[in-house]
């Protein structure tokens, strides 16, 4: 499955008008504030594309984040500072187009940005990965890979970051 698809930086050259993965909100971000968001150094938006059309298929995006130990499940929380912000990185939107849904692109996806998560902290140090699920199914989802509900938003979940090291490694992304 490697060779048919391609996952790269989102650039002006890529195609989002006819991208539709059956959640408005999610559409219209990709379609209307994603580039804003990834030239102004909000997040990092990174598209899976198919590597023969170059159409996109899905997207992520990555950003910066901050937690309080207070939003973690006790267990977690106890041998952490209780004042300060702690360190985590957000995906903020993933979706996949709906003519490729049910394929895996979406676990894809989400291999790619907690592996690319991973590799910064050996730069700067995060202790999670947060999740901010648009319903209930997209939480359920994401529960499925181990990701659990923050205390006071059971939409929002968190992965702790030694928890990634659990999966497999994807090819490298973007190398040529």
């Amino acid at each position: 499955m490697t060779d048919a698809y391609r996952i790269e930086p989102l650039a002006r050259s890529h195609d989002r008008s006819a991208f539709t993965s059956g959640k408005e909100q999610i559409d219209n971000w990709f379609r209307m504030q994603a580039g804003q968001a990834s030239r102004r150094g909000i997040a990092t938006v990174h598209v899976i594309v198919d590597a023969a059309t170059g159409a996109v298929i899905g997207f992520y995006s990555l950003s910066n984040f901050t937690l309080l130990s207070t939003d973690l499940p006790t267990e977690l929380s106890k041998a952490l500072p209780d004042r300060i912000p702690l360190p985590a990185h957000l995906i903020g939107q993933l979706a996949v187009d709906m003519r490729h849904q049910g394929r895996g692109y979406g676990s894809i996806l989400l291999l790619d940005a907690l592996h690319r998560a991973y590799r910064t902290t050996a730069d700067s140090a995060s202790l999670a990965v947060v999740v901010h699920a648009l319903d209930t199914d997209a939480a359920a989802w994401y529960a499925r890979f181990g990701f659990a509900p923050l205390s006071a938003h059971p939409l929002h979940l968190f992965m702790p970051m030694k928890d990634i090291t659990r999966f497999p490694s994807l090819p490298p992304a973007d190398t040529p």
